[in-house]
């Protein structure tokens, strides 16, 4: 849940309202009815409406409820957040990349039991960020090789892929090559 930052008054943002939608006072007073008296102490800031007021003036006015009460949000009240953009965006990248794989796979023809298929149809229903949950957990379990390597760091790496390559011959610590005169200390 996300915290609403207070960043303007009720005041203030009322006198915005109406000027972008190009109404006056009386304007408001008339399509809401609430009293010509009432917008003007509204206005003034001597007074401030209640939250059913507040929903009328804003659904009047086309703006967000909490918008016109000074709170940082968007003032459509239909705009998307911040949150629902990057779920958007996410879905449509991971929507991507299954048609793509769809696509290469699509003339091979792998047959599926009926268990298969209902865990199938039970992931398509998660939400975007648990299917990549459990895809990170699949690719861990099938590929552990690959998944182990996403926890050395790149020296560690480096290190390992030498070795393995017979580049660096690994030695303990505490070896200390012998003299060849035979005199062991």
């Amino acid at each position: 849940m996300t915290d609403l930052r207070l960043v303007r008054q009720l005041k203030d943002r009322l006198a915005e309202a109406l000027v972008m939608r190009h109404m006056k006072a009386i304007d408001l007073s008339k399509e809401t009815d609430i009293s010509r008296g009432a917008i003007s102490q509204y206005l003034s800031g001597k007074v401030r409406p209640k939250q059913d007021k507040i929903a009328i003036m804003a659904q009047t006015l086309r703006v967000s409820p909490a918008w016109l009460s000074g709170f940082d949000v968007p003032i459509d009240p239909n705009a998307p957040t911040i949150e629902d953009r990057y779920d958007r965006r996410s879905r449509a990248m991971y929507d991507r990349a299954r048609e793509s794989s769809i696509r290469r796979r699509a003339l091979v023809n792998i047959e599926v039991t009926l268990d298969e298929r209902d865990l199938i149809e039970d992931f398509r229903l998660l939400p975007f960020t648990l299917k990549r949950s459990i895809i990170d957990i699949v690719e861990f379990a099938a590929y552990p090789d690959l998944a182990k390597s996403r926890f050395y760091s790149k020296a560690e790496l480096k290190e390992k892929r030498e070795l393995e390559e017979g580049l660096v011959i690994d030695e303990p610590d505490d070896f200390c090559p012998s003299d060849d005169s035979g005199d062991n200390l």
